[in-house]
């Protein structure tokens, strides 16, 4: 998060990328969602690759729903709001709506 915070996102994902290998060895899906939704899909957004950033995203959303796990839902739809609006992608307002019905 440290380098993405210091606008430095290709290397937030290189550094990340080791993270979300070792949390899928270790089956550690809480910190996976972790990395996904606080480093991985943030840095994606911040390079302008708004298909990327969906796509780590929809890993998140899965697993929340699988889990059923409303606050990391609603922060994942979060997300691929966000990927959806930075692809210009038509459905980007209904994955938003989504979104803010969770965090009710």
């Amino acid at each position: 998060e440290l380098l993405l915070s210091k606008a430095e996102p290709s290397k937030a994902i290189r550094m990340a990328a080791e993270a979300e290998s070792f949390f899928r060895r270790s089956e550690d899906w809480n910190s996976l969602a972790d990395v996904l939704l606080q480093v991985v899909a943030p840095a994606q957004l911040a390079r302008g690759d708004g298909a990327k950033a969906i796509d780590a995203a929809k890993l998140v959303l899965d697993f929340a729903q699988k889990v059923k796990n409303p606050r990391v839902e609603a922060s994942a739809w979060d997300l691929v709001a966000a990927g959806r609006f930075a692809a210009k992608a038509e459905d980007a307002a209904e994955a938003a709506r989504k979104a803010l019905d969770l965090h009710k």
